[in-house]
C-alpha cells in the first residue's frame, strides 16, 4: 500500500501524527518535538537544496562514466501486455492460444505467474507474427 499526504504546516504534520498514532501512544509531545522526530526518521520529506541537488547531479554524472552499469535494466513485461496480444491471438487461431497456456500449466491468462510474463509474451508475439 503506499499512502501520499501532502501537509505543508508542521502544526498539522504533528496533528496528522497524533491523530494516525492514536491517543494512547503518545504523551502529548509539542509540535517542535512531533515534527523533529517526524523529519530525523524520515529526511526524505525535506526538499534537497539546489546546491546540494547540483552537486548530486554531477556526482552521479562522474559515476556513471566510471562504472559500467551491473546489468542491464530488464524490460518488464505487464500483465496487460500479455493480455493484449493474447486478444489479438485468440480472434487469429482460439487453438494455438490454447496450446501457449497449456505450455505453461495453465488453464486461464490470469494464472501465468509474473515472472513467465516475457516467455508468454514472446510466445504470443511470434505466434501472432507468424
Amino acid at each position: 500500500m503506499k499512502l501520499t499526504i501532502e501537509i505543508d504546516n508542521p502544526a498539522e504534520i504533528a496533528q496528522f501524527l497524533m491523530e494516525l498514532a492514536g491517543p494512547d501512544t503518545m504523551t502529548n509531545p509539542t509540535d517542535e518535538e512531533i515534527f523533529t522526530q517526524f523529519v530525523e526518521e524520515h529526511p526524505e520529506v525535506l526538499p534537497t537544496p539546489p546546491e546540494q541537488e547540483a552537486d548530486q547531479d554531477e556526482q552521479e554524472a562522474v559515476q556513471d562514466e566510471q562504472e559500467p552499469a551491473p546489468n542491464p535494466p530488464v524490460h518488464l513485461i505487464t500483465y496487460a501486455q500479455v493480455r493484449s496480444e493474447s486478444v489479438k491471438l485468440v480472434k487469429k487461431d482460439r487453438s494455438q492460444m490454447q496450446d501457449i497456456l497449456a505450455d505453461f500449466n495453465v488453464k486461464k491468462l490470469s494464472e501465468i505467474p509474473e515472472g513467465d510474463y516475457p516467455a508468454v509474451y514472446e510466445r504470443l508475439v511470434s505466434a501472432n507474427a507468424g
